[in-house]
């Protein structure tokens, strides 16, 4: 039997077994390249280390970038449907003073239609009670006047224009005045 001693460093990164010569040599190859492998794979857990920072810090700037713009999104339809809102109210209240303005517009109409309707049969009244009051001197005038006419006739006279005549003054607002 060989005999081997193993010895440990304060780091457990090196493995040191000693035989013989031969075995020496041949272990001491063989701990080489366990400690390059080792300090491969420590700098590739490095380089992993490093790569899963980066990502951790890529991912935090995604999630910043993307929650920005969702706020951004959501201010920007939030204030677009605040604005359609706004103009859809002010459409609505346009119209609401039309339909009002128009209804007060036709109500004033109907108002004055009233009163024009009012004031004109109060004038008929008016004219009908002054025709049926002075009735009779107007028939009397009328006939005055018709005398007059024929007597400048029956003379061969020249028969005076109508404005000229004596009762033109009296007869001129009678509907249905005798001027033949």
């Amino acid at each position: 039997m060989v005999a081997m001693k193993v010895t440990v460093s304060s780091d457990h990164s090196l493995i040191r077994i000693c035989s013989s010569h031969a075995d020496h040599v041949a272990a001491e190859a063989r701990i080489r390249e366990l400690e390059r492998e080792l300090a491969k794979s420590n700098h590739i857990v490095s380089l992993y280390k490093h790569e899963q920072t980066e990502n951790t810090n890529l991912i935090a700037l995604y999630e910043d970038a993307l929650g920005t713009a969702t706020e951004q999104i959501r201010n920007y339809c939030t204030d677009l449907e605040s604005r359609f809102l706004a103009q859809r109210k002010h459409y609505n209240n346009l119209l609401q003073q039309e339909k009002d303005e128009h209804l007060q517009s036709r109500l004033d109409r109907d108002h004055w239609q009233a009163q024009t309707l009012k004031v004109s049969e109060m004038i008929r009244t008016a004219s009908r009670l002054r025709t049926d009051e002075w009735a009779e001197e107007y028939a009397v005038v009328s006939g005055l006047q018709s005398e007059v006419r024929c007597l400048r006739r029956c003379l061969g006279m020249e028969p005076e224009k109508p404005e000229e005549e004596t009762g033109w003054s009296y007869l001129k607002e009678m509907p249905l005045s005798d001027r033949a």
